[in-house]
């Protein structure tokens, strides 16, 4: 679903990672298939990687002419690489895009926008970003599972939207999953599990409030910080986080630094805000009352 613009700083950092911006659906099929945790500190380097995870050959689509094979896993400059073949035999020139994309049942920023003409193949990847693979504490990838959103790249026409599509690494098998909600709970209603963990410093707009959600609802969500305050006064802020159903983000509040300069704010004491989720027909699903932290 589409998300407010907050500012046009933030739009024009957004853009790289847009194609997998969300999109709904909740059906998973398979590839081949019809406390308070104090100041939290980015890791310096990163520690994702293909360890011995590798993925087999396999096609994920082959519908309305449009065929994307899995062909293998790598580490790239920026993230792990998801390499893949599409073929476009379509009379339609195409753009490919990834949504969705989810790590060992977490969201992560990734990329990938990949035009195609009618007729053609061409090798393309979707990059998982280790910043976000970092932020997660995943080390080693077991599943990931995403959607393609193909649209005519004349006229921004949808053509083909799929439902999410699960690939399996070979270390999936044997992997256990471990979800990290230490912190302090500031939400749990409605299916949905919100964990405050705690004020990063070293962002490159400000600081951000890093959240751990947890969405068990049953719907697609769109998660959104209202009416942020620092020290007493309103900030310019932004948060908007898709989480389907069964899956988990660690997002966060971004408090603009230029906001937070113009009110004389160098050291953060204390934010007040409220949370509302959105489902994909843009239905409020809850809304929180003010939630108050000392930091």
């Amino acid at each position: 679903m589409k998300k407010p613009v907050f500012t046009a700083a933030l739009l024009a950092l957004s853009l790289s990672l847009s194609a997998c911006a969300g999109s709904g659906g909740q059906t998973t099929k398979k590839a081949g298939e019809s406390d308070h945790s104090g100041s939290v500190e980015k890791a310096g380097s990163s520690t994702a990687s293909t360890g011995s995870a590798k993925i087999e050959e396999q096609v994920l689509i082959d519908e309305s002419g449009i065929k994307i094979t899995a062909t293998g896993l790598d580490d790239g400059f920026m993230g792990t690489n998801i390499k893949l073949l599409i073929e476009n035999n379509s009379e339609e020139n195409l753009t490919v895009q990834a949504r969705d994309v989810s790590v060992n049942g977490y969201m992560v920023d990734c990329s990938m926008s990949t035009d195609i003409a009618a007729g053609k193949k061409v090798n393309s990847e979707i990059t998982i970003m280790d910043s976000s693979l970092d932020e997660c504490e995943i080390e080693n990838i077991a599943d990931a599972e995403l959607s393609f959103h193909v649209f005519n790249a004349d006229s921004w026409d949808t053509y083909l939207d799929t439902e999410p599509i699960q690939i399996l690494t070979s270390i999936h098998d044997n992997y256990e999953y471990k979800f990290n909600d230490s912190g302090t709970e500031i939400y749990s209603e409605n299916g949905v599990k919100i964990v405050e963990k705690g004020l990063s410093k070293d962002e490159l707009l400000g600081p951000e409030l890093k959240l751990y959600i947890d969405n068990e609802s049953g719907k697609y969500l769109t998660i959104q910080a209202r009416n942020v305050s620092v020290n007493g006064f309103m900030i310019d802020s932004s948060m908007s986080v898709d989480v389907p159903n069964g899956k988990r983000a660690i997002n966060g509040i971004s408090l603009l630094k230029t906001s937070l300069d113009e009110n004389g704010i160098t050291d953060i004491t204390d934010m007040e805000f409220s949370l509302v989720a959105i489902d994909e027909n843009f239905n409020t699903i809850f809304e929180t009352n003010m939630i108050s932290l000392n930091l």
